[in-house]
């Protein structure tokens, strides 16, 4: 087990001693979703449960943790960040223990490898090396959670610090003072008395009511659940929430997701208001203190079925979806949207083809997406033919441009947590829309990478700064009308859904 290996194994004791819940190989789904929510509480990051159960080894996975998610958990186990816990335990070379080549896929504890056994064996596995966790001791389940010497536990200070581990010694602050910011300080007044500067005044802290600075919230202080009241779209969502602690003055608003657009203003005395989503989709709501998140909480509303519909504010309209399957593929034609008075022009309508809830356990870093498409509509403000094929994850996309090539300014491509835009970068390669003519659009996730690639022809790469994250369906857009002849997901598993419509 290398020296990182060790860290993430007692970083996860830690957060195990913390919750109270015993070992984790008991823990459930609902005690991973549980954790989640109170690493989001405690951190603003969202891991979610199938990032924590993979981290736990309760899903099989070989990549590695994000940085961004062993600092989550760095965070929620009580240290500033993940480097600050390293720095905890620092690996002695001299006292390094020696694991040979046939011990390493041994090395880690059972219950991190396999998801399998108790904490008991994981320690045991420790123990054989003559190392303990820290935090972690005979702690009876509290959920409480009470300081360590309460539970039996000694503070990380006080533990006998494992073999090849040693703790950093303390810095002197009179030293760091007199060795470091002395002369920084001599130095600096050197400098302004030489090149004096004229210099703009700084930034007066945010007020609030009567200039009194405004506090950060503690997200414990409030609450804020939904619940679905049907099931498909259109669909009321009830919110209930509790922002009382939000203090007197301050604007209280409920976001249906990433959108800002979505943000409407509630009272801060009040405990319901009830939303619509029209569309379905995996969102992340939140609860917001002026520009200050408080709560977000995931929804997931699936389609049952596909849906087809012209996206206009307020309200789409639907379309119904005999007159939309034509002839083995799904498309709109100019009468089915003049018959439902949705005018093509001054500005073409935004015909949508989406299916939410037909995928489970396809990852964005081992996946393959194809399908066949083309635009049906150039007459007018149409005459760029764009098309935007969104890959629907939880709390994410990959979003997909094409276009006339003409027109390729005006295209974003979103994937792998990046936004790339046509004005400041090439995507020329997706300006390949022409009048009556299909498409072979595919893309592939392997690992960090996302290929891209257009009637055969790899066109695009994008290397992926993000943890996996699993699909939760498609959707297709046509500034315009278009059709969708054939489409294709799977891993390296086979095949995991298909449809020629």
């Amino acid at each position: 087990m290398n020296h990182e290996d060790r860290l993430l194994v007692y970083c996860l004791a830690d957060i195990e001693a913390k919750t109270g819940w015993g070992p984790s190989a008991t823990w459930a789904n609902n005690d991973f979703t549980e954790l989640s929510d109170r690493i989001a509480d405690a951190t603003g990051v969202h891991l979610s449960p199938t990032t924590l159960k993979r981290v736990w080894g309760r899903v099989a996975y070989a990549s590695k943790p994000s940085p961004t998610t062993l600092d989550a958990l760095a965070v929620f186990a009580g240290y500033e960040n993940w480097r600050a816990f390293r720095q905890e335990w620092a690996e002695t070379p001299d006292n390094k223990p020696e694991i040979n080549d046939g011990e390493k896929d041994n090395a880690l504890p059972a219950d991190i490898r396999q998801g399998k056994s108790g904490k008991a064996d994981a320690l045991r596995t420790n123990e054989d090396q003559g190392l303990k966790p820290a935090h972690y001791g005979d702690a009876k389940p509290s959920t409480d959670q009470p300081d360590n010497e309460d539970q039996g536990l000694k503070p990380l200070a006080k533990q006998d610090v494992p073999p090849g581990l040693h703790r950093r010694r303390a810095r002197n602050p009179l030293r760091l003072y007199v060795y470091y910011l002395v002369p920084l300080a001599v130095l600096a007044a050197a400098i302004a008395l030489l090149f004096p500067t004229s210099t703009a005044p700084a930034a007066a802290p945010k007020t609030g009511p009567a200039g009194t600075a405004v506090p950060k919230l503690d997200p414990a202080d409030f609450s804020f659940n939904f619940r679905p009241v049907t099931t498909g779209v259109p669909n009321s969502v009830v919110f209930t929430y509790d922002a009382t602690a939000a203090p007197a003055g301050d604007s209280v608003y409920l976001q249906q997701n990433w959108d800002a657009e979505r943000r409407v203003l509630i009272p801060r005395d009040q405990h319901v208001y009830t939303s619509i989503y029209y569309l379905p989709g995996y969102f992340r709501a939140k609860l917001l203190v002026g520009d200050q998140v408080i709560k977000e909480r995931d929804l997931f509303i699936r389609s049952e079925g596909w849906i087809a519909a012209a996206d206009r504010k307020p309200v789409p309209v639907y379309l119904p979806l005999k007159e939309v399957h034509q002839e083995g593929r799904l498309a709109v034609s100019e009468l089915l949207l003049k018959s439902l008075e949705v005018p093509l022009q001054p500005i073409p309508p935004k015909v949508v083809f989406t299916h939410v809830g037909a995928l489970d356990g396809l990852f964005s870093d081992n996946f393959a997406f194809r399908t066949r498409l083309r635009h049906d509509y150039n007459a007018g403000t149409s005459t760029c033919q764009q098309i935007r094929v969104l890959l629907l994850l939880k709390n994410g996309a990959i979003s997909i441009p094409l276009s006339r090539p003409g027109c390729t300014a005006e295209l974003s491509l979103y994937a792998g947590g990046k936004g790339i835009d046509g004005r400041t970068n090439d995507l020329s390669a997706f300006g390949v829309v022409s009048e009556d003519q299909w498409l072979e659009l595919e893309c592939t996730g392997d690992g960090d990478l996302l290929n891209f690639s257009i009637n055969g022809q790899q066109v695009f790469t994008v290397e992926s700064k993000e943890d996996p994250k699993e699909f939760v369906g498609i959707r297709y857009e046509f500034f315009g009308t278009g059709s969708v002849d054939e489409l294709e997901f799977g891993n390296s598993g086979g095949v995991v859904w298909w449809e020629a419509f």
